[in-house]
């Protein structure tokens, strides 16, 4: 890739501070990348600068990236000449320990840093889940730097402690973050709301996990009602719950969504969870024999399998309703009696007679 840019004396970008340094004037930038196969790849760049100041700089760099085992290596040169003068080496070896977390090995060397100049870095990294959990950031060098930090995140807020020292700066550092979301009616705490989010109804059930993307990023509170903030604004997203959390009179027909919030705006997401008594019973044929393992019971418009010893499961269990099986070399049809009384989500409704057709 070749680049070039030139501005005007008098040229300033949107929101430029001089604290920032001094413009570019002229800008030639020029990399080119070379993939080795099995053995890695390669990148090297050029950039040549002339600054509003009348000062100029070079610098030349070159990258080299390789799998190693589980883990990668990458090695970075670069020099810089002209009126500011620097020399940057670093070789680190990344070694991931599990979907979470990693340890690297780090040489360093930056010839404008006070001695010692180079160092040798050891860290080992947790990082934080989409959901709530904890992360933290464990580093130390043979020049006397460290780095501590810890964060907890939950559903309302984030809280963060770091401690430091690189050179002969030290510092700490403690913060708590956290926002408020009005929609519908419900005010939630939630944390910092940088982009898009969504207020999810799960048929108002409780402790119920929801996943954006296939991670588990919230659960409903005991109204059923879960906050998952951090969705991409003006992008698809994909919300999705369990099936197998929900109770087991409970079903939704389409346990995943697809919607695309405004930045920093929300969207309401019900999910269609229904009601259902389901039954199970064991399937006896007119012979008072078990109906065969295999068989299918047709049951209101839904087909079932018939496990062993004629052990039968249905859903949509309803008063006074009609079911036939089916399997090879027979048929019969069958009767359920009327639900029993109570809140039974499942109720045994012990041995049923299947009857031949006449």
């Amino acid at each position: 890739m070749l680049q070039a840019q030139h501005a005007s004396e008098g040229f300033r970008e949107v929101g430029y501070f001089e604290s920032r340094g001094p413009t570019p004037l002229e800008r030639y930038i020029a990399q080119l990348g070379f993939s080795l196969g099995h053995r890695g790849s390669l990148q090297a760049a050029f950039v040549a600068q002339e600054n509003s100041n009348d000062t100029r700089q070079q610098t030349a760099a070159l990258t080299y990236q390789r799998n190693i085992g589980r883990g990668s290596l990458s090695a970075n040169f670069s020099r810089t000449g002209g009126d500011f003068h620097d020399t940057n080496v670093s070789v680190m070896y990344v070694l991931p320990l599990d979907s979470r977390r990693n340890t690297s090995t780090q040489f360093r060397y930056d010839s404008q840093q006070p001695t010692p100049n180079a160092a040798l870095v050891q860290t080992l990294q947790k990082s934080l889940p989409a959901g709530a959990g904890d992360g933290y950031l464990l580093s130390a060098g043979t020049d006397g730097s460290y780095e501590a930090q810890y964060t907890r995140q939950t559903n309302s807020f984030t809280v963060q402690a770091t401690a430091a020292r690189y050179a002969d700066t030290s510092a700490q550092y403690l913060s708590l973050s956290g926002g408020l979301t009005l929609m519908d009616g419900e005010l939630h705490a939630t944390r910092t709301v940088t982009d898009g989010f969504a207020t999810v109804e799960v048929g108002g059930i409780p402790h119920i996990t929801v996943y954006a993307e296939n991670q588990p990023v919230a659960v409903t509170d005991s109204y059923g009602i879960a906050l998952v903030p951090n969705l991409r604004s003006w992008d698809v997203n994909r919300l999705s719950v369990d099936p197998l959390q929900l109770p087991l009179d409970a079903a939704v027909d389409n346990p995943q969504v697809k919607i695309v919030p405004p930045y920093r705006s929300g969207v309401l997401v019900s999910f269609p969870v229904r009601r259902e008594r389901t039954g199970l019973f064991r399937l006896l044929r007119p012979d008072g024999s078990p109906v065969p393992p295999g068989a299918v019971v047709k049951f209101q418009g839904k087909e079932f399998p018939v496990g062993l010893d004629g052990l039968t499961y249905v859903t949509q269990y309803d008063h006074g309703t009609t079911g036939e099986a089916r399997w090879n070399g027979g048929h019969c049809t069958f009767r359920l009696p009327p639900p029993p009384s109570g809140d039974q989500p499942q109720p045994d409704l012990g041995k049923i007679a299947c009857r031949t057709n006449p």
